[in-house]
């Protein structure tokens, strides 16, 4: 079972990296506003009924949330790859 739950989250991590990860200069310069997939979620996610948008106090834990992914996808990744750097996470 253990390595059945590790091949799902290699997956899921596999999936998400690209969209949490900063993208390279060059992407930036061609980016337009409705690339960034978590930017259209979360402008999605804070409109409201009206039309208007939710209070900041409302939102912030979206961004929390979002943080913490980006802070495990880059810590998940780290452990995939010590290997390279001869076990040193220093290096």
């Amino acid at each position: 079972m253990d390595t059945l739950i590790a091949n799902c989250v290699l997956s899921l991590h596999r999936f998400i990296k690209p969209l949490l990860y900063p993208r390279s200069v060059v992407d930036l310069v061609e980016l337009n506003r409705f690339d960034e997939v978590f930017e259209c979620i979360i402008a999605v996610y804070v409109v409201t009924e009206s039309g208007g948008w939710k209070d900041p106090k409302d939102v912030t834990q979206i961004y929390a949330m979002l943080i913490y992914h980006i802070r495990d996808a880059i810590i998940y990744e780290a452990t995939l790859r010590l290997s390279d750097f001869g076990g040193n996470i220093l290096k």
